[in-house]
């Protein structure tokens, strides 16, 4: 802020008569300051399938005035295929703000680079006093060509690994077993698949009258009991069993079985 005084003064011919008027000069800060990164904090870490986790905060510096056009940074990110990152600034400190808006997947990426910069909302611009007479307007150059590229950082997000459970081939799946078929007759063979490649095992879950078992290892569905058309755990000619696929991790996955 500049204070001027303007006196206006006539010739009088006795007595020389004058007034004068204070002028406030505001003068707006234009960005001839690049923002700079200065460091980040946070894990650097989220966990596969969540989205809405922040593992970075990026931090900048710029000479600017605070809070101006020209000191208000935006972030942009390359490298990012998918579109699982967003970045935000953070309207009292400046500083970017990454999150998570697209799950990962551990097992497709452990680790994700990406490459963020940051530039100021107002164009950058120069100013250079070139001459400063004892009186009159100063002499300056300006420019707005020549823009050196914006402060880039590299960063790693570092996915980690949640248990994913195993996966049924088919989870709803009708066989055909005659009545009163003898025990110990083989009924079906289901498959799952884990993607963590954990060891499961397959279990009956429900079975309400008591007619099969399920090897744990192989998959193989076998009748312990005599199937039984008029039994009222049959509807419609169908009789119903919930199969789960168990793994070490204790993540259940289930199928129907007709």
């Amino acid at each position: 802020m500049f204070t001027v005084v303007v006196e206006a003064k006539d010739h009088g011919d006795v007595v020389s008569l004058s007034s004068s008027s204070t002028l406030i000069i505001h003068v707006q800060d234009g960005n001839n300051h690049l923002p700079a990164f200065s460091g980040q904090t946070g894990s650097g870490k989220v966990k596969e399938h969540e989205i809405g986790t922040s593992p970075l905060r990026l931090h900048t510096t710029d000479k600017d005035t605070p809070n101006s056009a020209a000191w208000r940074a935006r972030y942009t990110i390359q490298g990012d295929e998918g579109a699982h990152f967003k970045i935000e600034t953070d309207p009292d400190t400046n500083d970017g703000i990454l999150t998570v808006v697209k799950p990962l997947d551990f097992e497709e990426e452990v680790l994700r680079e990406l490459t963020i910069s940051v530039e100021n909302e107002a164009p950058y611009f120069t100013c250079k006093v070139k001459e400063r007479p004892p009186s009159g307007l100063w002499k300056v150059e300006t420019s707005k060509g020549d823009v050196p590229p914006p402060d880039t950082v590299k960063v790693s997000i570092e996915v980690e690994d949640v248990n994913d459970p195993p996966v049924f081939s088919v989870s709803v799946k009708e066989v055909a077993l005659e009545e009163n078929a003898p025990i110990g007759t083989w009924v079906e063979k289901v498959n799952a698949v884990d993607p963590d490649s954990r060891d499961f095992v397959y279990k009956v879950g429900s079975d309400p009258a008591g007619w099969v078992m399920v090897d744990p290892h192989t998959g193989d569905i076998t009748t312990v009991g005599t199937p039984d058309r008029e039994s009222p755990h049959v509807s419609d000619g169908f009789y119903t069993i919930l199969l789960h696929a168990l793994d070490d991790g204790k993540t259940q996955i289930d199928a129907d079985w007709h």
